[in-house]
């Protein structure tokens, strides 16, 4: 049946959808209806297979839908493109910095402006001393901060999007406390939580944890019925429809989100690091800089830079390698 109610008005249109499932189901035989109405497809099909402009062909046994390879495709090779350039730009951005700082410390000549060459001499020595156990406690601090800020941050903004009453309750207090100037709280958190690791913590989730509901949320929000009718034609499961449908969806943005929450991440522990406590990148310069070791200090500076950018990197290539069918549509659409 190719486009049967294709030419009828909606009402008649959906009369004739009804007749022909109850006519379907006293006599149940193999149908094949051709729709470009999706939601025609999820009411009326048991088996819906989506062809793209691209020539396909079915599998009679699986009835599967394989595209038949076209050389004018290259999606296939999106994602090492995408890790070119980011290796690339890893590259000229470090080439860019290390020129710049070398050029001010030779035109300035200030005691403070140390050359770079004289510090990456000096890095392994001051990495052997005491580096290492302050730059673990400081990653260590910011994976549990930005783990339990995203898990708190997913489940809040799918209760959002699932309760209208939490979604305007949870919207409004969002909308208020956004805003607010997370580091003014920090006597207050270091008060209540103490010292250690604890309040720096705290602080981590509490200034990029309103990022993560915000953009979860919308993300969730995007993502069109069809889709869900779709999967729920085919008899997916809760699980199946999460797996399938919002987790795709939703994961592009949270990487986004994950990207820029882990530069507020290191800016925030730096702060807090000075306060409270005798581990962290942030007590190892701001110490090295009330001795005047400033070849200390900038020995600490690259090195939570470098871990800073190390985390970086690694979400680019998790939506490199997790997300490479974006690049792909994107391609496929510049095509189109």
């Amino acid at each position: 049946m190719d486009e049967p109610f294709s030419a009828l008005d909606a009402l008649t249109a959906e009369r004739g959808r009804q007749l022909f499932l109850k006519l379907w189901k006293e006599h149940p035989v193999t149908t094949l209806f051709v729709t470009h109405n999706i939601e025609e497809a999820a009411c009326v099909g048991q088996r819906v297979i989506l062809l793209s402009r691209a020539p396909r062909h079915c599998d009679p046994y699986s009835g599967k839908p394989h595209r038949r390879r076209d050389p004018t495709d290259h999606r296939g090779t999106m994602e090492l493109k995408r890790i070119r350039y980011i290796l690339t730009n890893m590259l000229l951005g470090m080439v860019l910095i290390n020129l710049l700082w070398w050029l001010s410390a030779r035109l300035l000549q200030l005691p403070a402006l140390v050359d770079p060459c004289k510090v990456y001499a000096h890095l392994g020595e001051v990495w052997r001393q005491s580096m290492s156990s302050h730059l673990l406690a400081s990653l260590r601090r910011i994976v549990i901060g930005v783990g339990l800020a995203t898990l708190i941050g997913m489940l809040t903004a799918f209760w959002m999007v699932r309760s209208r009453l939490a979604g305007r309750l949870l919207g409004a207090f969002v909308y208020f406390a956004y805003p607010i100037p997370k580091l003014a709280l920090l006597p207050v958190v270091m008060l209540l939580a103490g010292l250690g690791d604890a309040p720096k913590i705290l602080m981590i989730i509490l200034i990029i944890v309103f990022q993560i509901i915000i953009n979860l949320r919308d993300s969730l929000r995007d993502i069109p019925k069809e889709s869900f009718l779709i999967v729920t034609s085919l008899g997916a499961t809760p699980w199946q429809r999460l797996r399938y449908v919002v987790f795709p969806a939703i994961l592009p943005d949270l990487l986004s989100t994950l990207r820029v929450a882990i530069g507020t991440a290191i800016s925030v522990l730096f702060v807090t690091e000075t306060y409270g406590t005798d581990r962290g990148m942030g007590f190892f310069i701001v110490d090295a800089s009330a001795r005047f070791n400033y070849t200390e200090m900038y020995a600490g500076i690259v090195i939570l830079s470098m871990l800073g950018f190390l985390l970086f990197l690694t979400t680019d290539l998790l939506e490199a390698w997790l997300c490479s069918w974006k690049s792909g549509q994107r391609a496929s659409e510049e095509n189109i």
